[in-house]
């Protein structure tokens, strides 16, 4: 086993890092496409909910659907 060093824990938080970094960025974008087409094309009064709920329901189809494939 090895012992715990800086390059390992350096490694591990840039492998990390890129990852949460990579999930920010969509949400960000599904975000704004939503505010996008729901609020400022179709004027639907429910736009923030859907905008809430929506990175919830991404994520919960992706490990739900995922695994599956």
């Amino acid at each position: 086993m090895q012992s715990l060093t800086s390059d390992i824990v350096l490694t591990s938080l840039s492998q990390v890092g890129s990852t949460i970094l990579l999930t920010l960025l969509g949400v960000i974008v599904l975000e704004a496409l939503l505010y996008l087409v729901l609020g400022r094309v179709l004027k639907n009064r429910y736009t923030l909910p859907i905008m809430l709920l929506a990175p919830a329901a991404v994520g919960l189809v992706a490990l739900v659907v995922y695994p599956i494939i």
